[in-house]
């Protein structure tokens, strides 16, 4: 390994310790929701569709400190916001759910999550009515 290669790594692991300390601080649902949001462009609008979902319940998920979303209203945002598996599971860790791998609808929704935004949620929606699971977003 040169300097240069050297100096690389430092740098991309210095950013990863503080993008897990960032991650980390007591910030709510509602308020990662939104950052992430803001990252990829999306007001609640506009991510309606995309997360089958009304433009009041993002809005909802976005302020509402008592709102309770359930597992596949925030499966589906991560999807449509194609979060990275790591940034979904700290999404995820915010809310009142843990998907456990022993779950049999965990490890589906782990499994989806891994495709890290590559098929929509309608794509996914269509393949969990076929296996019989309930369908992403709200129905």
């Amino acid at each position: 390994m040169d300097n240069k290669e050297r100096a690389d790594l430092e740098d991309i692991l210095k950013k990863t310790k503080l993008k897990v300390r960032t991650d980390n601080r007591k910030t709510g649902f509602g308020e990662l929701l939104a950052h992430y949001m803001n990252e990829a462009g999306y007001s609640c609008k506009s991510l309606a569709p995309i997360a089958n979902m009304s433009e009041t319940t993002i809005r909802r998920l976005k302020n509402a400190d008592d709102y309770l979303p359930t597992r596949e209203m925030i499966i589906s945002v991560c999807v449509a916001l194609k979060l990275s598996i790591y940034d979904s599971r700290i999404l995820l860790r915010k809310s009142p759910f843990r998907l456990q791998e022993d779950s049999p609808v965990d490890a589906i929704y782990l499994k989806i999550l891994e495709y890290e935004g590559k098929y929509t949620v309608h794509e996914w929606n269509t393949v969990l009515r076929k296996i019989g699971e309930l369908p992403l977003g709200c129905s």
